[in-house]
C-alpha cells in the first residue's frame, strides 16, 4: 500500500515540475522566435564615417546565443575591405572573448550599455545589421539572414549558404544599386524594456 501512495505522489510531483520548468523555458524561447524592433532610421546618423565611405553598423547584445554567432561568424571573415565597420555590444564587459577577439581583429568595437545604444540607434535588441552608404544614409536595416543567427550550422554543412549571415551580400547589392529586403531581426533584447 505505501508503494502504491508513492507512485500516486509521483505523477502529480512529475506534472508539476513539468509544467513549472516548461512555463519560463517556453517564455525565454518564444522571445527568440519573433523579429526584433529595428533601429531607428534617423537615431544610425550617430555612427556616420569621418570620410565618405559606406559603414556596415553590427549590434550585438552581450550573453545572447545569436549575438555571439554573429561575432563568431565576423570574426571568421576578417573586416571587410568594403565598408568601415563598428560593432555595439549591449553589455557591460570589455572582457567577453568575442569582444577581445574582434578587437584584436581590427573591428571597431563600442561596448555601451542599453541606454547609450538606445540613444545612439534607437534601439539595444541585437544581433542587427545597419548599413549606411557613403553620404551617411541608412540602405538597410534588419536581420543577417532568414533564420535565426545560430540555426545555420545544420544548414551550412548542406550548403545552404542562405542561412549563413548574408551581410557582405547584402552590402555588394546595395553598393551595385538593387534593392534589398531586409531580413527579420532575431535575437534579445538588451534591456528589459522593450519597445
Amino acid at each position: 500500500m505505501i508503494v502504491r501512495s508513492k507512485q500516486f505522489l509521483l505523477i502529480p510531483a512529475l506534472g508539476l515540475w513539468f509544467a513549472a520548468s516548461a512555463v519560463p523555458l517556453a517564455y525565454f524561447s518564444a522571445a527568440h522566435g519573433r523579429a526584433l524592433h529595428l533601429a531607428s532610421r534617423d537615431r544610425a546618423v550617430a555612427v556616420k564615417p569621418a570620410e565618405s565611405r559606406w559603414r556596415m553598423v553590427h549590434l550585438l547584445v552581450e550573453g545572447c546565443g545569436c549575438s555571439a554567432s554573429i561575432a563568431r561568424h565576423l570574426c571568421e571573415r576578417l573586416p571587410s575591405r568594403d565598408a568601415d565597420e563598428v560593432v555595439y555590444v549591449v553589455g557591460g564587459s570589455h572582457h567577453f572573448d568575442w569582444v577581445k577577439n574582434l578587437q584584436r581583429l581590427g573591428f571597431d568595437v563600442r561596448v555601451k550599455n542599453a541606454d547609450e545604444v538606445r540613444i545612439a540607434l534607437g534601439t539595444d535588441s541585437g544581433p542587427q545589421l545597419l548599413i549606411e552608404d557613403s553620404t551617411g544614409a541608412i540602405r538597410y536595416r534588419g536581420g543577417y539572414q532568414s533564420t535565426r543567427p545560430g540555426t545555420q550550422l545544420n544548414h551550412h554543412a548542406q550548403g545552404d549558404e542562405a542561412d549563413s549571415p548574408q551581410e557582405l551580400e547584402i552590402l555588394s547589392a546595395l553598393r551595385q544599386g538593387r534593392d534589398v529586403k531586409a531580413y527579420p531581426a532575431f535575437g534579445c533584447a538588451g534591456s528589459l524594456s522593450l519597445p
